[in-house]
C-alpha cells in the first residue's frame, strides 16, 4: 500500500527544487510530476515528449500519460494532490497569474484532493468527457470515457456540469454521479466496491472511507455481489497478480522448457522448431517485444505463466499473440496487451487464434488498447480470466464456433459491439461479470441479420452503455 506520508515527503523535496528558466515561478514550483511507479510519459505545450524524472515541473499545455501497468503521483498547487490510475492521460492548463487551473482528464481515472478550500479568486476545474468539476476543497475520484463519465466524492462537495445542456448538480460526500452522453445525472450512495484499487491504496482515501462509515474489510456478500460470481476475487489486478485455478491435466506427457528472458523467448518462436507436445513455462516480470509471437501449426502446446506474468507488445500495429493451425492450445497465467503511450492508437488486437481447435485461455488478462481482445475462428474457452478496455470489442468471430466463458469478466471495453459473432457463432457465459462496458449495444447481429445464439447463465450484467 502507498502511504500518504511517503508522498507528502516527495512533495516536500520538490518543492526544495530550483524552479524551472523562463517560466511563471509560482506556477513551476507549485505543479510537479512527483513520481511513477511504472512508465508515464509527459508532454510538453509544443507536445514534445519529456522524461518523466521526480520532481519535474508541469506547465500549462503539458500533457501527462500513464501505462497499462503504471501509476503516477503529482501535485497540482500546494494543497492539491493528484495519482492517475493505469492507462489514463490527463491535460493541464494554467493561467498566467497562477490563479485558474483547469486539468483535462481525457481517458481513464484520477484520484484528487484538495486539502485546503480554493481562495475566493482562485479556480479548480476538472474537465471529463461529459462534464465540468468545479472543486473549492474537496477529496474523490473522476473516471472519463468518451460516452460516459463518473465523479465519486470521499469528501466536500463539487459542482458538476453537464457539458450538452448545461444541466448542473452539487454533489455530496459519500455519492457518485454518473453522466452519458444525452442523457442527465445519475445520482447514487457508493460503497466500498465501488471503489477502485488505486484509490483504496492511499491511506488518506482510507481514512476518509472511514469517516464516512464504511466497513474496509466487507466481504463480497457484505457489498452486494454474488457468491457464485467471479466479482469475490475479480477484477485482477495486473501489478498484483492473478488469483489462479489450477493448471488443467489433460493426461499428455509434454517437454517442460522454462524460459526466463525475452531473447530466449523470441528464439523459440521465431526459430521453426515444432511446439508441439510442449509446455513452456515462464517466469514473473515482463517478456517485451517490438512484435508480436506467432504460434504456427502445433499440437498439445502449453504456456504457463505466474498470474505475474506479462506479455506486452510495444507496437499498436502488432497482435500481442497469435496461432494458425494450433490444436489443444492452452494459455495460463499471462497478462497480454499493448503497452504504448495512451496517445497512440492501436490498430490489431491482443489474442488471435485462426484455424485453432481447443483453445482454453485460463487466468488471464487481456487488457488494451488492441481493436479486440480475442479474435478466433475455432472453439475457445475463457475460464477465470478478465477482457478489458478494448477499443473495438471484446470478442469477434469468423466462423462456426463456440465461445465460452466460465467465471470471468468482460468490463470497460469500447466501440459499438462487444461481441461480434459469426453466423453459427455460439456465444456461452456461466458465472461471468459484464460491467462498465462503453459499448452501443452488447451483441452485433450476425451476417445473416439474424440475433446471435447467446446462453447466460448467472451471470450478472450492470453499468454497460446499452443498458
Amino acid at each position: 500500500m502507498k502511504k500518504t506520508s511517503i508522498i507528502l515527503s516527495v512533495l516536500a523535496m520538490a518543492a526544495l527544487l530550483v524552479t524551472g528558466c523562463g517560466k511563471d515561478s509560482k506556477e513551476a514550483t507549485t505543479m510537479r510530476f512527483l513520481r511513477a511507479d511504472g512508465e508515464a510519459w509527459i508532454t510538453d505545450d509544443e507536445q514534445k515528449n519529456l522524461d518523466a524524472t521526480e520532481g519535474l515541473s508541469l506547465y500549462s499545455g503539458y500533457g501527462v500519460g500513464t501505462s497499462a501497468h503504471a501509476n503516477a503521483w503529482l501535485t497540482l498547487d500546494e494543497a492539491t494532490l493528484a495519482k492517475m490510475d493505469y492507462s489514463s492521460e490527463i491535460g493541464i492548463e494554467k493561467s498566467a497569474d497562477g490563479k485558474h487551473l483547469e486539468v483535462d482528464v481525457k481517458s481513464g481515472k484520477m484520484y484528487f484532493n484538495v486539502s485546503e478550500p480554493l481562495k475566493d479568486d482562485e479556480s479548480l476545474d476538472i474537465e471529463t468527457s461529459t462534464m465540468t468539476v468545479g472543486i473549492r476543497g474537496t477529496a474523490g475520484w473522476v473516471e472519463s470515457y468518451d460516452d460516459y463519465s463518473r465523479v465519486a466524492l470521499l469528501e466536500g462537495d463539487v459542482t458538476l456540469t453537464a457539458k450538452k445542456g448545461n444541466d448542473s448538480i452539487i454533489l455530496g460526500e459519500g455519492y457518485m454521479a454518473t453522466l452519458f452522453n444525452g442523457s442527465g445525472f445519475e445520482v447514487e450512495q457508493f460503497s466500498t466496491k465501488d471503489v477502485p484499487e488505486f484509490v483504496m491504496d492511499e491511506e488518506d482515501a482510507l481514512h476518509m472511507l472511514e469517516t464516512l462509515g464504511m466497513n474496509l474489510d466487507a466481504s463480497a456478500d457484505d457489498t452486494g455481489t454474488n457468491g457464485n460470481s467471479p466479482s469475490s476475487t475479480l477484477p485482477y489486478d495486473p501489478k498484483a497478480g492473478l488469483e489462479l485455478p489450477e493448471i488443467p491435466d489433460d493426461g499428455i506427457e509434454r517437454e517442460v522448457i522454462e524460459v526466463a528472458d525475452n531473447d530466449a523467448l523470441q528464439a523459440l518462436f521465431s526459430g521453426g522448431r515444432d511446439l508441439s507436445n510442449t509446455e513452456i513455462r515462464l517466469g514473473d516480470g515482463e517478456y517485451a517485444f517490438d512484435y508480436g509471437l506467432s504460434i504456427g501449426t502445433c499440437d498439445n502446446l502449453s504456456i504457463i505463466g505466474t498470474g505475474k506474468t506479462q506479455i506486452v507488445v510495444n507496437n499498436g500495429g502488432a497482435t500481442v499473440l497469435d496461432s494458425y493451425g494450433a490444436k489443444n492450445l492452452l494459455l495460463y497465467g499471462l497478462v497480454l496487451g499493448h503497452d504504448i503511450p495512451p496517445m497512440d492508437e492501436c490498430s490489431m488486437g491482443v489474442l488471435s487464434f485462426f484455424g485453432c481447435e481447443n483453445v482454453s485461455v485460463i487466468g488471464c488478462d487481456i487488457y488494451g488498447c488492441g481493436l479486440v481482445g480475442i479474435e478466433a475462428s475455432g472453439d475457445v474457452t475463457v475460464t477465470a480470466s478478465v477482457i478489458r478496455e478494448c477499443s473495438y470489442s471484446a470478442v469477434q468471430t469468423y466462423s462456426d464456433c463456440t465461445v465460452h466463458f466460465v467465471n470471468s469478466i468482460i468490463q470497460d471495453n469500447n466501440g459499438p459491439y462487444l461481441f461480434v459473432g459469426s453466423e453459427g457463432t455460439k456465444f456461452i457465459f456461466d458465472n461471468c461479470t459484464i460491467q462498465g462496458n462503453h459499448s452501443t449495444a452488447e451483441f452485433a447481429p450476425t451476417s445473416d441479420g439474424m440475433e446471435p445464439d447467446v446462453t447466460m447463465n448467472n451471470t450478472t450484467e450492470k453499468d454497460n452503455a446499452w443498458q
